[in-house]
């Protein structure tokens, strides 16, 4: 990345990393642009398994917290005392975090630099799909903090147009909202065919099994359409407790034998998996988390530059990505049975497998790039830093 900032950057997030899921990846995009587009930089970030708590990646610091509190919101502030520590040890000049505990202590109050809110959910709102029994006061004390951030941050940059009117809902003004999505590299079509892949053509689902992403839904389909004897792929870097439910549904539904599960260790893995995929699924469901709060699946945008087709919920996060019969097909969430018939259409109809699979890579290289979003975001801080 060019050089375009004098002095250090701090990229703050409440996420593990590196790890395989879709936050690590854009974390590794967006911190490394900032990052290496300054003088010097550190990425403050969770610790897990063996990692280093200190780690020097060229001019790039990594320090890593281990919160260890049984309480999530304990393990939350925790880390943004952590934080608050790094934030003391420099001049910054530039700042931005993932999270209000992260943002909470970049907002320093003799702070000379400018602190950009990269919101790409809203705790108060996920929590409460995450933990369901989590106190009333606790979900009320996480909004709280959300607002006192974004009412004293310089920017808030969000992947989503839904997640960008829950935040104007909130009150911050359309000026200090960028809107950058997603993106994507193109990865080789030719890339090998994974060894443990299925012999034939197969279903493909990438990302975590929260209960928002519906999961579930696509194993209930997968149900329904037995006769076809499609395996779906699950690639995934959950653990196996978070697995065990949906093993055991798919097991109920006769269809064990039909889900494979495996780990998304790495990007270029992952790539191969949708590239010989005849479909990707993103069955999200109709909650807040979706609807509300927003998103930008990166299952989905990846999905597209492989060229593979998506067929997924009719929700506005899915269809800003994938109009319907144009980059796949779109179905009403929470039903099994909409999804498992569009499955038989898409796979009875090669040929449009094949036209939108080709409009979807097209859509991400001329709009989603990697390289397109970073220069998006340093966008963002120069204007800052010169205004």
């Amino acid at each position: 990345m060019t050089h375009v900032l004098d002095g250090g950057a701090l990229y703050a997030t409440y996420d593990r990393f590196p790890a395989p899921k879709g936050a690590s990846t854009h974390i590794a995009r967006f911190a490394g642009a900032l990052l290496g587009a300054a003088d010097h930089g550190l990425l403050h970030c969770l610790a897990g398994d063996s990692l280093p708590p200190y780690q020097q990646e060229g001019t790039i610091t990594i320090r890593r917290t281990a919160a260890t509190e049984v309480h999530p919101l304990g393990r939350a502030e925790r880390f943004g005392a952590e934080v608050a520590d790094s934030v003391a040890r420099e001049r910054w000049t530039t700042a931005q975090g993932r999270e209000p505990w992260s943002v909470m202590a970049l907002l320093a109050e003799d702070r000379t630099w400018p602190v950009v809110y990269e919101v790409n959910g809203l705790p108060s709102i996920e929590w409460a799909e995450t933990y369901p029994q989590a106190p009333r006061a606790d979900l009320a004390a996480i909004d709280a903090l959300e607002r006192w951030c974004l009412d004293r941050v310089d920017a808030v940059v969000t992947p989503s147009a839904v997640t960008a009117q829950a935040l104007a809902d909130r009150g911050v003004s359309s000026e200090r909202i960028a809107v950058i999505p997603n993106g994507a590299d193109l990865p080789d079509p030719a890339l090998p065919r994974p060894p443990d892949a299925p012999s034939g053509p197969y279903l493909v689902y990438v990302g975590g099994l929260q209960p928002w992403q519906g999961v579930d839904v696509a194993v209930r389909a997968l149900g329904r359409i037995r006769d076809l004897g499609i395996p779906l792929v699950v690639v995934t870097g959950a653990r196996p407790r978070q697995l065990r439910p949906l093993l055991q549904l798919a097991r109920r539904l006769d269809v064990g034998d039909l889900v494979h599960v495996r780990n998304a260790q790495h990007a270029a893995a992952t790539s191969a998996w949708l590239v010989h995929a005849s479909v990707s699924l993103a069955p999200l469901r109709d909650t807040p988390r979706n609807t509300v709060q927003g998103c930008c699946p990166l299952k989905v945008v990846e999905s597209l530059a492989a060229g593979t087709p998506v067929i997924g919920s009719d929700l506005e996060v899915v269809r800003a990505e994938v109009p319907d019969g144009i980059h796949g097909l779109l179905v009403r969430p929470d039903r099994p049975r909409d999804l498992a018939r569009a499955i038989r259409v898409a796979l009875d109809a090669p040929e449009a497998l094949a036209r939108w699979g080709a409009a979807g890579r097209a859509h991400i290289a001329s709009n989603r790039t990697w390289s397109a979003a970073e220069q998006a975001l340093l966008d963002v801080h120069v204007r800052l830093i010169t205004t």
